[in-house]
């Protein structure tokens, strides 16, 4: 799975950019095309009143998944199917106004849904299925976006007293964010000094961080750089709802 990854100051004005804005970018989205705007065509297919044309990932990858969705909605809205849409134009603007129905996954919870919508950044951290969500409201479409889904590993570990820790469930909220260089500070626990790369610090010691998919602590294992780094650049004090 691919991911867009941008420094902070840039990740609102990727997915809450005026349509005014769009209009002055004139760019053919087609087979082969990349980038934010990709994102935002696979959003609108995803979420039409005419029904979910597109049921992928938004990767920022215009593959089969996208042109079969276009050319759908294309051929449903009485458009000639070619398959590439201009941005800021007739069919893009249709498909935008169109965009208005909430097709979140059923294992996001309500908390950190309106969580987004109160706040604009939320993070649903799902135990099962194991996947962690970055949601995002957008005032223009008045909904709330996932722009981020990942597989992901919860914590577990029997320390010497033979008691396990695992993952709390609870809401909580990131009050520190680390580099590529961190490493953990628990002194008497198995992970002191082990290396937490992007660590998104919510509760206590517990963090969302890049690892392969190892439960070794009560953390949440990010398997992907890319998608720890852009979870790690969220505002501080953004909601993470860890739950089952």
């Amino acid at each position: 799975m691919r991911f867009i990854v941008m420094p902070a100051a840039a990740l609102a004005a990727v997915f809450c950019f005026a349509a005014s804005a769009i209009a002055s970018t004139p760019t053919r989205l087609a087979s082969g095309s990349t980038g934010s705007a990709v994102v935002r065509l696979q959003q609108f297919l995803h979420m039409s009143q005419r029904g979910d044309f597109y049921a992928g990932s938004f990767d920022g990858d215009f593959g089969p998944l996208t042109g079969s969705g276009l050319r759908n909605w294309q051929k449903s809205a009485g458009y000639r199917p070619s398959g590439s849409v201009t941005v800021g134009g007739s069919q893009w603007n249709r498909l935008r106004r169109e965009a208005t129905v909430d097709r979140l996954a059923g294992y996001i919870s309500k908390t950190a849904v309106q969580a987004a919508r109160r706040e604009g950044w939320a993070v649903d951290a799902s135990k099962s299925p194991a996947i962690v969500s970055v949601l995002r409201y957008d005032p223009a479409l008045r909904q709330v976006l996932v722009t981020l889904s990942i597989s992901a590993a919860y914590g577990g570990y029997k320390s010497d007293d033979g008691v396990t820790h695992v993952t709390y469930d609870g809401v909580f909220r990131i009050f520190a964010e680390h580099d590529q260089y961190y490493t953990a500070h628990v002194p008497g626990k198995p992970w002191n000094g082990a290396p937490m790369p992007y660590a998104a610090c919510f509760n206590g010691g517990d963090c969302l961080h890049y690892d392969g998919l190892f439960p070794s602590h009560g953390c949440v294992h990010i398997p992907s750089w890319s998608a720890a780094k852009y979870i790690d650049r969220l505002p501080i004090g953004t909601v993470v709802v860890v739950h089952e």
